[in-house]
């Protein structure tokens, strides 16, 4: 693309923004709405400071509501608290500064050393900085010895703090379970290709280098493992204090609790995949591989596990059965091929030499079996249990 189409490409970039939001609920539609919601509390918060107030210095108001207008409801209740605390806390250093130093730039001085160390506090978070801000304004605008002057700050600041809150939990509070989901599918499916390449590779006269490198591979989840913490911890975050009035309260909640379990699930999977690679690599440096036969029975093995890791997280890979039919058919035939394989170790039919090997490979595969089999029974409990409570909130006159 030459520097003329570039340009081009740019200057249509909010076209394109603009069509995928109001095309597509994604990433685009939300941040569409959280910028509509910022105008809207912003206004707001700027009408009541000076027209139902008659506030001096109203701008805080506004800007407060828009600062706390954050990626989830709770996030904005949290910062709206440490807002209103880092003001108060401010407005009450510069007026005990002045009181105690008359000299203004001595003062200014000692309020914004001190301001700023006050802000580090942990419970502050990002507010923590407006402490000393805050100071620094009542000081250099000559207002802070005022006391008359002192509580329109903090009630400027509160104006927009409730504002900003309501706001972000009335309209369209922001819930991030999709991204979630989309995480958690996006973790399953590098398992599934890592489990498929290992595969292919045992089908291959295989050696310490490519064990090595798919080993290495195995052990650089952690980047995809991390992100999908971070999108877990978003989207259980994002339904905490969201009105249950709204709809699917419950039905939210439960899909934070499957995804956290799917998570775990997956992790303890990755694990197992983490150790066959290290036995790989063992075997290969100490010229114990397993046999072509073997090799070639285990790859249907780990290939039925790649199966039932993608059916897991929801991506079911044949049409007319759901994931949850097509992980309990893989985990069965892996289940089955593993059992199979085992009888096989046990009757000699492999050269002795490797037989650790191979016993080492298959416990792995029978840890991983069971992991799944784990996984399946407490969602089937668990199922069971919603579905039981869901009823008795159907009673009429029950109480909970």
């Amino acid at each position: 693309m030459g520097q003329k189409g570039s340009w081009r490409y740019a200057a249509l970039a909010p076209h394109r923004f603009l069509r995928r939001a109001l095309r597509d609920r994604g990433r685009e539609r939300e941040q569409l709405v959280q910028a509509a919601k910022m105008a809207v509390a912003a206004v707001v918060a700027w009408w009541l400071a000076i027209w139902c107030f008659q506030l001096p210095q109203a701008f805080i108001a506004p800007y407060a509501a828009v600062f706390l207008m954050s990626h989830t409801v709770y996030r904005s209740v949290a910062n709206a608290m440490q807002q209103v605390a880092a003001v108060v806390l401010g407005v009450v250093l510069a007026f005990l500064t002045i009181y105690f130093i008359p000299n203004v730039l001595v003062a200014l001085a000692v309020a914004v050393f001190l301001g700023s160390l006050v802000g580090l506090w942990r419970r502050l978070g990002p507010s923590g900085v407006w402490v000393g801000i805050t100071a620094l304004l009542m000081l250099t605008y000559g207002t802070a010895p005022q006391i008359e002057y002192l509580a329109p700050r903090v009630f400027e600041s509160l104006i927009g703090a409730v504002i900003g809150v309501l706001v972000n939990t009335l309209v369209f509070p922001p819930v991030h379970l999709s991204t979630m989901d989309a995480a958690l599918r996006r973790l399953a499916d590098e398992i599934e290709l890592l489990l498929d390449s290992l595969g292919e590779m045992l089908r291959t006269d295989w050696d310490h280098a490519a064990a090595a490198d798919w080993r290495y591979r195995a052990d650089n989840l952690s980047a995809t493992f991390q992100q999908a913490h971070e999108t877990l911890d978003l989207g259980t975050e994002s339904i905490r204090f969201v009105p249950h009035r709204l709809p699917r309260p419950h039905r939210n909640r439960e899909r934070a609790e499957a995804a956290r379990s799917t998570l775990l699930t997956l992790s303890e999977v990755a694990e197992q995949a983490q150790g066959l690679g290290r036995i790989l690599t063992d075997a290969a440096a100490a010229g114990s591989r397993p046999t072509e036969r073997f090799n070639a029975e285990f790859a249907w093995l780990v290939e039925r596990l790649a199966r039932a890791t993608a059916a897991h997280a929801g991506t079911p890979r044949e049409s007319g059965t759901s994931g949850d039919e097509q992980r309990q058919e893989a985990v069965d035939q892996a289940a089955r091929l593993h059992d199979a394989i085992t009888e096989q170790v046990r009757r000699g039919d492999f050269p002795p030499r490797t037989s650790s090997t191979q016993s080492a490979m298959l416990l792995t595969i029978e840890r991983a079996l069971r992991i799944f089999n784990d996984s399946i029974d407490h969602q089937r409990r668990w199922e069971t249990a919603s579905e039981t409570e869901h009823e008795g909130r159907s009673v009429p006159g029950k109480e909970w």
